[in-house]
């Protein structure tokens, strides 16, 4: 069941399982594109939770580098890091 709240605000309906599971209806996974075995963050504030799709590295990698201006030189190269700081266990 759907309820439209504001025009861009869906609010779905799912039932809570005996293991504290519910099904994220399929409207919701296609429109944050998550598939199965993708990470959700979970959120609680007050009495409200909130389903977040967790960004993947190549996300993260992509919006990383959409906010470099073109031209923009390297803080540091990475193979010189390494060798300079090796990681030690």
């Amino acid at each position: 069941m759907t309820t439209e709240l504001k025009p861009r605000v869906k609010r779905f309906t799912a039932t809570l399982r005996p293991k504290g599971q519910i099904t994220i209806p399929a409207e919701a996974r296609e429109q944050l594109g998550i598939r199965e075995g993708d990470s959700i963050s979970v959120e609680l504030e007050g009495k409200e939770l909130r389903l977040k799709k967790t960004p993947t590295l190549e996300e993260i990698s992509a919006f990383l580098t959409a906010q470099i201006k073109p031209g923009t030189p390297p803080l540091m190269d990475a193979k010189k890091f390494y060798q300079e700081k090796p990681y030690r266990w």
